[in-house]
């Protein structure tokens, strides 16, 4: 078994064709509606939150 980093697949509904895609190396989600791409969006959070801790508690 081989590691594939694109899942891709094809749904017909109502004789429109949908796509869905992911790639598992960008975490990048995609979905197109008769080849046209309607919604992408990448799955890993973007923002680290970067806390400090102060030792002021009393």
């Amino acid at each position: 078994m081989r590691f594939e980093r694109q899942q891709h697949k094809t749904h017909i509904i109502d004789d429109q064709k949908i796509d869905v895609r992911y790639d598992r190396f960008t975490t990048r989600f995609s979905l197109s509606i008769n080849e046209q791409r309607v919604y992408t969006q990448l799955l890993i959070p973007i923002r680290i939150r970067m806390c400090s801790f102060s030792e002021s508690y009393q």
